[in-house]
């Protein structure tokens, strides 16, 4: 077992997800890989931030709803997604009947997509477009700060922050807490201004599993119908990241532990107490077992992210319901077995060799995402190493 004390740092990967509640047929426009779509609607607002700014605090609700969530078989949407009165759907997709190379194991795309509406909105819903299964391991939709190319380009910069929501085996449709939604729009600029831009990335990451047999079907059009409201909701939310990216896990062993603690020391930079209400824990084939034990005062309170018996193909949102203090101590448990060397249809070196951190399926990695408002300053990057 190793023990790994973690800061406050700039690395950045993201699987994680929120949201889902519906839009009305009439309501409703989409846009396909990285164009630019429209909203016309006039009703403007402001933002739990902002109302935050003016009152000299975060805007806070008592409840304690958490986060939901549904299993996702692939399929595509069904008709019954955001429908409600002031909801309306845009959606970010790799291009239609994209062609995937076969014979690359592990290949990451990006496009982009900007929204331009009349006012701010809250993003309060997400759900998967899952085309293609067998190629698919993961999808992330980042908010990010400027334009990005509307065709598929490669891509491996992970934003420092910025994490929407993402899709991994396992997941489905996502709803976000009545008490809180992510912002669309510019908070730092006129909540009332027309035309307020807002710039989404897509990654995808496609996965080969025998590039000597790939499936028999490589084209692709996966992506993410994003749900939002006109109605804003009591508070911002944000996501927080805890984990270990120095992960050393030997080979033929059944049950290695790692460990990574955000800090005492790292918390402290928290100005308010923050609502945790959903939790996302990931790892990759390794993985057995995964939970973050909640500290205050040298004494554990609670555990976020608890999953004792993770399955990559069947990975899930938790709603939680937690408050994190400044001065709190979150330590990420994550344990492995890497006895055999064929983990369903992948091969792997793991019963022969040392596994590391990476971002490729055979590689590992060690997350917990905790889902949370009121949101916090600025971008804030993740307590992982």
């Amino acid at each position: 077992m190793r023990i790994r004390r973690l800061s406050y740092a700039s690395y950045f990967v993201v699987l994680a997800a929120a949201g889902a509640t519906g839009c009305a047929a009439d309501d409703v426009q989409t846009t396909t890989s990285g164009s630019s779509t429209t909203s016309t609607n006039a009703t403007a607002g402001s933002t739990a931030a902002t109302a935050a700014s003016t009152a000299g605090g975060p805007t806070t609700s008592g409840s304690t709803t958490g986060a939901t969530s549904t299993t996702s078989g692939g399929d595509m949407p069904t008709g019954d997604f955001c429908n409600g009165p002031d909801e309306e759907i845009f959606t970010i997709r790799q291009v239609e009947n994209y062609e995937v190379d076969t014979s690359i194991q592990d290949q990451y795309l990006c496009v982009g997509l900007t929204v331009t509406t009349e006012e701010l909105r809250h993003v309060v819903a997400f759900r998967p477009i899952v085309d293609n299964p067998f190629l698919l391991h993961h999808m992330i939709v980042y908010r990010i700060d400027a334009e990005d190319p509307t065709e598929p380009y490669p891509c491996a910069n992970i934003p420092d922050s910025g994490f929407r929501y993402g899709w991994a085996p396992g997941i489905g449709t996502f709803e976000l807490p009545p008490e809180a939604g992510f912002v669309m729009g510019d908070v730092d600029g006129d909540a009332n201004a027309p035309g307020i831009q807002t710039f989404y990335r897509l990654e995808i990451h496609y996965n080969v599993p025998d590039v000597n047999n790939p499936p028999p079907m490589n084209i692709d059009s996966s992506g993410v119908e994003i749900c939002t409201t006109k109605s804003l909701r009591p508070n911002d939310a944000s996501a927080l990241t805890l984990g270990d990216i120095d992960l050393n896990i030997p080979p033929n062993v059944p049950d290695h532990e790692e460990i990574g603690v955000c800090s005492e020391n790292s918390t402290s930079l928290l100005p308010w107490d923050i609502h945790v209400f959903g939790s996302f824990p990931h790892m990759h084939l390794l993985g057995r077992r995964i939970w973050t034990d909640h500290l205050r005062g040298g004494q554990k309170i609670g555990v976020l992210g608890e999953d004792l018996s993770f399955d990559f193909n069947l990975q899930k949102i938790m709603p939680e319901d937690a408050t994190i203090k400044a001065g709190d101590r979150l330590e990420t448990h994550c344990v492995y077995d890497s006895t055999s060397c064929q983990i369903g249809s992948f091969m792997t070196d793991a019963c022969m060799n040392t596994t590391t951190f990476g971002e490729g399926t055979t590689d590992e990695m060690c997350f917990n995402f905790l889902f949370y408002w009121p949101a916090l300053p600025g971008q804030i990057p993740p307590c992982v190493q």
